[in-house]
């Protein structure tokens, strides 16, 4: 009898684990994308991880609690390839896609306020990193102002996701 009931309780167990391993796998239909992008990475292969990791933080379905992980492994890789110059105009596009996601927003400021904030002018437009020929600038204060924004407009998104939330549970 106690057999019977350990097997039962193993064939549960096992089912449960399955449903629970197969509806985290559904929440996340990029699941097998990002591991492998991960293992590319951990590879050093940072060009093929790049492509894969831009590619998800600039797709409007991105898993929204994992927006911010795409754009932190992007920026990443493009200082791994020495490509940081591209990093201003990848972050605005994540930012235009996922305008309503508070942990892009927050963490497109944190990208702001830690990315290197020396770069040039040439002709008369900033180029983030080192580059050839140039006025030699700082954007640091350029780069706390818009990571200061980006707070603001977090707090204000996620204040009104959690005003929309209550109004749910009140009805």
């Amino acid at each position: 009898m106690n057999t019977k009931l350990s097997t039962i309780a193993v064939m549960a167990f096992i089912v449960v684990f399955a449903a629970a391993t197969w509806l985290q796998a559904a929440d996340d239909p990029f699941a097998a994308l990002r591991k492998n992008a991960e293992k590319t990475m951990a590879d050093g292969n940072y060009k093929d991880a790049l492509e894969v990791y831009q590619k998800l933080a600039l797709d409007k379905e991105d898993t929204r609690n994992l927006v911010g992980q795409d754009m932190q492994k992007t920026v990443s890789c493009l200082q791994s390839l020495n490509r940081i110059g591209e990093l201003d105009s990848f972050v605005e596009k994540a930012i235009n896609i996922h305008s309503n996601n508070w942990n892009c927003l927050y963490t497109a400021a944190q990208i702001y306020f830690t990315a290197g904030h020396g770069g040039m002018i040439i002709a008369g437009k900033f180029e983030r990193g080192q580059g050839n020929g140039g006025q030699p600038v700082t954007s640091l204060e350029r780069d706390r102002c818009r990571a200061l924004q980006l707070m603001a407009q977090a707090q204000e998104v996620a204040e009104k996701a959690i005003s929309a939330n209550q109004e749910n549970k009140n009805r």
